[in-house]
């Protein structure tokens, strides 16, 4: 390590959305030549159709991805594993058949059809035995249960799998080729570029082969509670911003511990109840990212989550490929590239900010999309635990959740690129790395005597140590990014922004598992502190008035989303789920300007 770690006082972590390396970075042309684990020039790397067997069709890796998607490809833990299956010698095998059979359930509307069943099957269960137990003393009781049970086993009949035809599996074979296509650096001119002026790590793997939210809470947490995939509910465990608020109190010093910037509200990281509470004080929008960069007022620790395009509110700029299917003309996912070449260019201005920041791009999870290294062995987290709630909305859903993983095994291969003045150009950097890493090395670097939060970050590996110069580079030596931005039609960032314009959309229902749970969320933050703060201004926005400069935010008062309020989410008018969203977000930030909150509160 070079002496430029001694004097880093700020990391920012971004997190995009679904997309594995080979996707992304596999067609790079790296000084590095052969040492690089890429899929240019490895003609024998793909899949066929049906991965039993090598007489059905092959697709191999192409360089011909585009911006948009036929179909949002499947990411759940079961469809991760079977991607990632091993048959014979070959590894990775199941990615084709994966996504053919994602098409083929998203034509026949499959996954809707498997839950109606089940609570089918529970009707037809409870009816019979509630009628069985009843039928003596009270015939009215079972009478009605036999009815249920006779409407359960209508909706078991009615929403029975339907038969695939020859020509709905012609077309859904159609849309394998792009499952294995990977971008030209040209596509990617962003990121492709910070990889080769910076640090490329080229063994990043998601901490779990499953979901989104497992995967984010092992960068707050270092361990997903157990959750392979989506799971609703709050949680509990010990984070990264815990550990720095605790060595900020005992060891005081300049700035602020941490902050969480985010695109859209409700960020996900507001299921982690220690960063609601504290909301207030120590989130922000994107715009106030910059704008922190450029007056010095970076934070010890940032966390970067962008737009999801919540609701089809634009411009989203996750890069998940749900909302680059071919309708959307691939915009997020140029202005997903828009966001990381403005955060670098901010800090690359400003060169007394920059040689004192680490700045990682990285990914949540690999989204479905291709990748050839097949994922090692790591720790299990000794932190797994279940709440009632969590049980709960898994059986409401009639959801087939994983059970009796081991946690020993992490997902596919992300993209991640960390970028500082102190990191030679076109470093490539193969240590096995997973998203516990970011704790680890936040911890290592601010709050070296808070303990850690699980084994996992015990055992990762720090990516401080890429930090190997002597001297910072200096521009020239440093690319700006301008060539790039042009390239790219510098596509929209914030609302409102003229840079491109966009076909208006029209408010829509929540489109994704994912979108859901931002909706109950939102629910949830405006049931527990907004509505409580407008009933009683002389109780909460007293407490809020009264805090001492640099004393702890009081805990907001929170409840745990019950099914039935998820239940009447559903049925609300999506104009209504539009002005929850806008009236949360407006009202915590009046709540903040009344409190005298100095700094960034809300987008």
């Amino acid at each position: 390590m070079g002496p430029g770690v001694a004097g880093i006082e700020h990391v920012i972590v971004l997190v995009l959305e679904n997309r594995s390396f080979d996707h992304l970075l596999g067609h790079l042309d790296h000084p590095a030549g052969d040492a690089f684990d890429g899929t240019a020039g490895h003609p024998e790397l793909g899949n066929f159709l049906d991965p039993k067997t090598t007489t059905s069709t092959w697709y191999p890796v192409t360089d011909e991805a585009t911006y948009t998607f036929p179909v949002d490809p499947d990411h759940e833990h079961f469809a991760v594993l079977e991607q990632l299956r091993t048959i014979g010698d070959r590894r990775n095998t199941g990615f084709v058949a994966s996504y053919v059979h994602k098409a083929l359930d998203t034509d026949l509307n499959e996954n809707r059809r498997v839950m109606l069943r089940t609570w089918g099957r529970r009707l037809i269960v409870g009816g019979v035995g509630v009628g069985v137990l009843t039928w003596f003393w009270e015939p009215v009781v079972a009478g009605v249960a036999l009815v249920v049970a006779v409407l359960g086993l209508v909706g078991v009949v009615a929403t029975r799998s339907r038969r695939v035809t020859a020509a709905q599996e012609h077309q859904a074979e159609q849309v394998a080729p792009a499952i294995m296509a990977g971008f030209t650096p040209d596509k990617v001119p962003v990121l492709s570029t910070l990889a080769l002026e910076f640090a490329v790590c080229q063994c990043w793997f998601a901490s779990v082969p499953g979901e989104t939210w497992p995967n984010r809470n092992f960068f707050h947490s270092a361990t997903s509670s157990g959750s392979t995939d989506i799971e609703l509910g709050f949680y509990e465990d010990r984070t990264i911003f815990e550990n720095l608020d605790r060595e900020w109190r005992e060891r005081p010093r300049p700035g602020r511990a941490w902050h969480v910037y985010y695109g859209q509200f409700p960020p996900q990281v507001f299921f982690f109840t220690y960063v609601l509470e504290r909301s207030i004080d120590h989130t922000g929008g994107l715009q106030d990212l910059l704008d922190d960069i450029d007056h010095g007022r970076l934070p010890a620790y940032s966390f970067v989550e962008p737009h999801h395009g919540l609701l089809g509110r634009q411009p989203s700029c996750s890069q998940h490929p749900g909302n680059n299917l071919t309708a959307s003309r691939g915009v997020d996912f140029r202005s997903g590239e828009r966001l990381v070449a403005e955060i670098y260019r901010h800090l690359q201005q400003h060169p007394d900010v920059f040689d004192k920041t680490v700045f990682v791009v990285t990914y949540d999870e690999h989204g479905g999309t291709y990748d050839h290294h097949h994922p090692p062995h790591t720790v299990a987290p000794e932190s797994e635990h279940d709440t009632w709630s969590r049980r709960l909305m898994r059986w409401l859903s009639a959801r087939r959740y994983p059970a009796g993983f081991d946690f020993q095994r992490l997902g596919p291969r992300v993209p991640a690129v960390v970028i500082s003045p102190w990191i030679p150009r076109a470093t490539l950097d193969s240590t096995v790395r997973d998203h516990s890493g970011v704790p680890a090395t936040v911890r290592e670097l601010f709050a070296p005597t808070a303990g850690f939060l699980t084994r996992r970050d015990r055992h990762a590996a720090t990516f401080e140590s890429l930090l190997t110069l002597d001297q910072p580079r200096r521009a020239p030596e440093l690319p700006t990014l301008d060539d790039e931005l042009h390239a790219l039609g510098n596509p929209p960032l914030f609302p409102g922004d003229p840079s491109l314009p966009l076909d208006a959309p029209a408010p829509t229902a929540p489109s994704s598992a994912f979108d859901w749970q931002l909706v109950d969320l939102t629910h949830a933050i405006h049931a527990g502190t907004v509505a409580p703060a407008a009933q009683d201004p002389a109780g909460t926005r007293a407490a809020l008035h009264a805090r001492e400069p640099g004393a702890a935010t009081p805990a907001l008062r929170r409840r745990r989303i019950r099914p039935l309020r998820r239940q009447r989410l559903r049925a609300q008018d999506t104009s209504t789920l539009h002005q929850l969203l806008a009236d949360t977000e407006t009202a915590l930030g009046a709540m903040a300007a009344e409190a005298g909150v100095t700094g960034p509160t809300t987008p």
